[in-house]
């Protein structure tokens, strides 16, 4: 019985030391959200990953182009 109360003690104040870590983490995480719908006019994580693959889909489509503008150029020149 003893055991068990330690053991409940424990969690207690496991649960208490994690708590000012959780309100600070969610206190990151509005601020985070408020900048991406400052910056992005997202509202949502959802919105977010969207975003974001798309301008990795744009970004690989740019690099593919800058790519292939520059092997032009190196063709047309010796090096």
């Amino acid at each position: 019985m003893q055991n068990t109360l330690s053991q409940i003690n424990r969690l207690i104040r496991s649960i208490d030391n994690a708590k000012p870590e959780k309100a600070r983490m969610e206190g990151e995480k509005k601020i985070l959200l408020e900048a991406l719908k400052n910056e992005f006019n997202i509202d949502t994580l959802k919105e977010a990953n969207a975003l974001l693959e798309s301008l990795k889909k744009e970004l690989a489509v740019r690099r593919e182009k800058v790519q292939e503008q520059f092997e032009k150029l190196k063709a047309g020149y010796q090096w």
